[in-house]
């Protein structure tokens, strides 16, 4: 009974976190474009249903794995307690201690097994793999895609200037006078606006 219903929530989980971790990875390629629209609101909802919904299968199956392990517990308290009657009844004598651990680790391994042969169940569900591959090839795509577009981004941005032009070093022995003078002098804000001074000759 344990494993049918726990690989069904299970499928079920799976069924329902793929759409979540798609419209993540959308929302991550497509934030500019949501931004401009103005859908944040709608989409944070529908993002939230999708979490509730996959929320409400990640619960069942916990409340599944709550129901044997208190089914394993029951069945260990049985185990012991027959293995304690059986002591009492019977004359063991020193083999009594032995008797009840072996009947405790016999519990827990009871309840081992159970579980892990459920999970061995559950991964090999061709839809939890292929989801979570879905999601993998996703998310390696739309990070991919904004390394290149950033490299892209990187190639059109202008050279700057040497931070040292040997051309313009003024000689070693300058200066010579104290005394600066600036001909033709242009002044911008920038380089595409109006120049606000032409031909300005300084003399100090």
């Amino acid at each position: 009974m344990y494993l049918k219903t726990s690989r069904e929530t299970k499928r079920l989980g799976t069924v329902t976190r793929s759409p979540l971790y798609f419209q993540f990875s959308e929302t991550m390629t497509g934030v500019t474009t949501i931004r401009a629209l103005g859908a944040e609101e709608r989409l944070l909802s529908q993002q939230s249903n999708k979490v509730d919904a996959n929320h409400r299968a990640c619960f069942l199956l916990w409340a599944a794995k709550r129901w044997l392990g208190l089914r394993t517990d029951i069945i260990g308290v049985v185990i012991t307690l027959a293995a304690g009657v059986a002591v009492v009844v019977g004359d063991i004598g020193a083999g009594a201690g032995l008797a009840i651990t072996y009947a405790l680790k016999l519990s827990e391994s009871l309840s081992w097994t159970v579980r892990m042969h459920a999970e061995m169940e559950m991964s090999m569900n061709s839809g939890n793999i292929s989801s979570k591959l879905l999601v993998i090839v996703n998310i390696a795509t739309t990070q991919a895609g904004h390394v290149v577009e950033r490299v892209l981004e990187y190639t059109k941005i202008e050279q700057e200037p040497a931070a040292v032009v040997e051309e313009n070093m003024p000689a070693v022995n300058w200066p010579q006078k104290a005394k600066v003078k600036v001909r033709d002098l242009v002044i911008k804000y920038s380089t595409e606006a109006p120049a606000i001074l032409t031909n300005l000759n300084i003399t100090i």
